[in-house]
């Protein structure tokens, strides 16, 4: 609601919430015949717990989505180890059959 100083002319009224004086009053150093309702406290206030209340669900989202980063970063290294384990079984388990054949082969040879 405008002041009286400001009602005649198209200048906004914003107040400071912590002087409870308009910008337009400190401005030009005037006395602030501002009165705040009730009502426009309440809707403030209102305001700012719904806005708090958001900021909050935000945050417990964005948690949520660090933590899924994390586990699926997590899930990656995992892969890549068993991959690398399954990698390195595989070779040792060639390296083994192959000493076999060249067992095998080494003993069919007839000896001189």
């Amino acid at each position: 609601m405008p002041l009286r100083h400001y009602r005649s002319s198209s200048l906004d009224c914003k107040v400071d919430l912590r002087s409870s004086r308009c910008a337009e009053c400190i401005r030009r150093v005037r006395k602030c015949d501002l009165v705040v309702t009730r009502t426009e406290f309440n809707k403030l206030r209102s305001i700012r717990l719904r806005l708090k209340e958001q900021l909050e669900r935000a945050e417990d989202e964005e948690e949520k989505l660090a933590r899924i980063r994390r586990l699926r970063k997590q899930l990656r290294f995992s892969e890549r180890q068993e991959g690398a384990a399954f990698d390195k079984e595989l070779a040792s388990i060639e390296e083994a059959e192959e000493q076999e054949r060249s067992l095998l082969a080494s003993s069919s040879e007839p000896v001189v």
